[in-house]
Order: C-alpha cells, then structure tokens, then sequence
C-alpha cells in the first residue's frame, strides 16, 4: 500500500501545527507563572507598606496624644490666656 505524497504532506504540516501549538501553550503557560510570581511579590510589598503605614499612624497618634503633650510640660491654658476671636 502506497501513501500517496499529498498524505505525507498533510500529516507534517498536521504534526508541524501541533508542535508549533505546544510550543506556544508552553511559552503562554511560563509567562502565566512568571505573571503570577510578580503579582505575588507585589501583594507582599502591598501588605509590606500597609503594616509599615499602621506603625507610622501608631507612631503619629502617640506623638499628637494629649498625655505626650502634657509629660513635655504642656498644660491647659488659664482662662486668661485664651482669647475670643469673633
């Protein structure tokens, strides 16, 4: 039994298009994964900045506190001190 050339060809070609198929999902599927690990270390840098920004509120709200004001010699003021803007 003789396979004629037209046969041949077209199985290449068929071969060729499923190789170059592959190829390409594998290409698709690292640059996914790399995708994936840039998305996930810029979640970590994300959750980074959020804790570093609570401490610097923390930080803030000690610092602007009534008690803090007071342990540096503040007082409130006499009544002789405020004045009325009208």
């Amino acid at each position: 039994m003789v396979v004629s050339t037209t046969w041949k060809t077209l199985g290449a070609m068929a071969l060729g298009g499923f190789v170059l198929f592959s190829a390409g999902m594998i290409v698709i599927r690292l640059k996914m994964t790399e995708l994936a690990y840039d998305f996930e270390s810029i979640k970590n840098e994300e959750r980074r900045l959020h804790e570093e920004q609570v401490k610097l509120k923390a930080a803030l709200s000690e610092k602007l506190s009534p008690a803090k004001w007071k342990s540096d010699g503040f007082r409130e003021p006499e009544p002789e001190q405020v004045i009325a803007i009208p």
